[in-house]
């Protein structure tokens, strides 16, 4: 896991951890990111990237469950369930192996996100203390 990650508390960082793995599903399984989004009960290739959207969130970007649930605006026990299906759909070799590789690029995107974040907020911490 991410060791220096906290789970975010400002509601657009929420938004942006949650729409960049909309986004890497979407491209992953071929939907629109507004199909994702949406609030109908579509295909099942979408249902698949929504329920792979939310467990990278989760899993990865650290957000809650209602965090989920918020920004996909889903009920939580639909993420719940959510999640338990990608887990249960881990035990197939090739589901996984399409898992880890969306992982590790989602994680890649989180850390580079959080270092950016970091360096604004020291960047703007020490000018502040030096205009003052």
């Amino acid at each position: 896991m991410l060791k220096s990650f906290k789970r975010p508390r400002d509601r657009a960082a929420q938004r942006h951890l949650a729409h960049l793995a909309v986004d890497m599903a979407a491209e992953a399984y071929s939907v629109s990111p507004n199909d994702i989004l949406s609030s109908s009960r579509s295909q099942a290739q979408v249902a698949r990237a929504r329920q792979v959207s939310m467990y990278l969130s989760h899993v990865i970007g650290q957000l809650s469950v209602m965090q989920v649930s918020q920004e996909f605006s889903r009920d939580r026990t639909t993420v719940t369930h959510a999640l338990h299906i990608i887990e249960d759909r881990r035990d197939s070799p090739i589901f996984e192996q399409q898992m880890q590789f969306l992982e590790w690029a989602y994680k890649k995107e989180v850390i580079n996100l959080h270092r950016n974040w970091l360096a604004t907020s020291q960047y703007h911490k020490a000018y502040i203390t030096r205009s003052a």
